[in-house]
């Protein structure tokens, strides 16, 4: 093996030349130990911030030995989060192997390559991502799906010398970043090797960041999946025709917001401000909305559909349903004009109530200062009575 690679095979234990160069890893202080030894202990089933994980992929080598994982993590917000898992030792010292959330060194192993070593004839399918391979293996069963870690814009730190001699077919995702994926890959493929290399077009009309695990999402057959990788282009018609994609996503934004082309989602203050250009805010005691005049939704013409006046679905607050229950007893509605009176009228109905008590707590207390003082005898009796 060279000496130069960063993986060292392993018999109990991992020993790296000490005549090859330091690779970044090494001079951090850490290096992949692969295939994992069978004594090696479990990996952690929960990362420290991120918690358990939703998803987990195992790359293996060409013998079924270990190599690593890698763990998907679904975090607040919708934005997924990967995290690979390698067993590692320090380059120094005789410190104890241990379970690590970092990546190997490059070049890194591809997701795949036992079930390439297992088909040498079979032809060679390459997606972008583990969850896209997994289901590209259901839908290409006569087919190799292999792909590479740590998403798209690591391409070229991965070992694609397997390919060599083999028929490859890419199926990117259909997204600026998915193409970019596709036209990088097919340059490393050619240069490692590989007989022939082509790239499969995505279906017309299918949303940003479509991929292979949607397309088995949607229940597409294996004919269907075969059709679409027989239709294929050369690498350079594949670059001439995305040359003018968007600009590319972001590897850790929600699903939703690739939906939409990678683009920034609008404020949720602008969509409620939004809002108060098509909604009614003053209803009667039947809860049906009065019209403001010359209030349409907005974008809306002369004539494009009615106004908007049921605002029955609106979240009642306190005071609506008390000043709703008054309106209905009294057979008056909320119309501001109405509800300001209203407001006026419990006020002084309210301050007469003050006053009535006040002058009732004031002439009971009087009286009864009164019935004290009387039931009192005269100083001049209560003196003698004394004596």
């Amino acid at each position: 093996m060279n000496s130069r690679a960063p993986f060292s095979s392993i018999s109990g234990a991992s020993v790296t030349s000490r005549h090859s160069p330091p690779t970044s890893g090494e001079k951090a202080g850490w290096v992949p130990v692969v295939p994992v030894p069978a004594d090696a202990p479990r990996p952690s089933a929960a990362h420290f911030k991120l918690g358990r994980p939703t998803a987990t992929w195992t790359y293996t080598d060409a013998a079924g030995g270990v190599l690593g994982h890698v763990l998907r993590f679904d975090v607040a917000g919708g934005e997924k989060v990967f995290r690979p898992l390698v067993f590692m030792r320090r380059t120094t010292g005789e410190a104890k192997a241990e379970w690590r959330w970092e990546s190997w060194l490059p070049p890194r192993p591809l997701y795949g390559l036992r079930q390439l070593a297992e088909r040498p004839a079979a032809p060679v399918v390459i997606t972008e991502g583990e969850k896209a391979c997994d289901a590209a293996r259901a839908l290409l069963p006569s087919a190799v799906v292999i792909t590479s870690p740590n998403g798209s814009k690591s391409a070229g730190k991965n070992d694609w010398s397997a390919l060599c001699g083999r028929d490859v077919v890419i199926w990117p995702d259909s997204d600026a970043a998915g193409f970019a994926y596709a036209r990088t890959v097919a340059g490393l493929v050619r240069e490692a090797g590989a007989s022939s290399v082509a790239v499969a077009m995505p279906p017309a009309g299918v949303r940003s960041g479509w991929d292979a695990a949607d397309a088995l999402a949607e229940g597409w057959t294996t004919n269907r999946a075969a059709e679409l990788i027989a239709r294929t282009v050369m690498p350079e018609e594949f670059a001439d025709a995305t040359a003018s994609a968007p600009a590319s996503r972001n590897e850790n934004a929600p699903e939703e917001d690739k939906a939409a082309g990678g683009r920034r989602r609008t404020p949720q203050r602008d969509l409620l401000i939004g809002l108060t250009e098509c909604v009614a805010l003053w209803h009667d005691a039947n809860r049906t909305a009065f019209e403001l005049p010359g209030r349409r939704p907005q974008g809306a013409l002369a004539g494009e559909g009615p106004r908007v006046q049921d605002v029955a679905e609106r979240p009642l607050l306190r005071g609506d349903r008390r000043r709703d229950r008054r309106a209905g007893a009294r057979g008056q509605h909320s119309h501001p004009r109405g509800a300001r009176r209203q407001r006026r009228a419990d006020a002084r109905m309210l301050h007469a109530h003050r006053l009535r008590w006040r002058r009732r707590s004031t002439s009971t207390s009087a009286t009864r200062a009164g019935a004290r003082s009387r039931s009192r005898p005269p100083a001049s009796r209560w003196s003698r009575s004394r004596q």
